[in-house]
């Protein structure tokens, strides 16, 4: 991020490795894990319409790190994001799905000078 904007300097390189500890979803406050879910939900209508499923099994339990069915969640999201990611590592095509709603939620935060949470 820079004052011109978030997510505007980066690189392109996939990682050696991705270390997902689901215990660290414990400490977020409740907000934060529920933002974090909207990126789940995304991967669902991208890809993998059980994870849409799921949480509308158990809605309520979906929006906590405790729910019995989110490693399960994160894992199908993860699988949707790597293999979008690694059929388009540069943002060429398809990948561009992965960013629904940030072109619009930048725009914003822009404008409110990034004073919204």
């Amino acid at each position: 991020n820079t004052a011109e904007g978030k997510n505007l300097v980066g690189s392109f390189h996939p990682p050696a490795g991705v270390l997902c500890d689901l215990a660290a979803l414990a400490s977020l406050p409740v907000h934060d894990f529920v933002s974090g879910l909207a990126e789940v939900i995304k991967a669902g209508f991208i890809a993998d319409p059980v994870i849409l499923d799921l949480i509308e099994s158990d809605p309520v339990a979906a929006r906590t790190p405790e729910g019995p069915h989110t490693a399960e969640l994160i894992v199908r999201s993860i699988r949707v994001k790597a293999d979008v990611v690694s059929g388009d590592l540069k943002e060429a095509g398809r990948r561009e799905i992965l960013n629904y709603g940030h072109t619009l939620g930048h725009a914003i935060e822009k404008n409110e000078r990034y004073s919204w949470r």
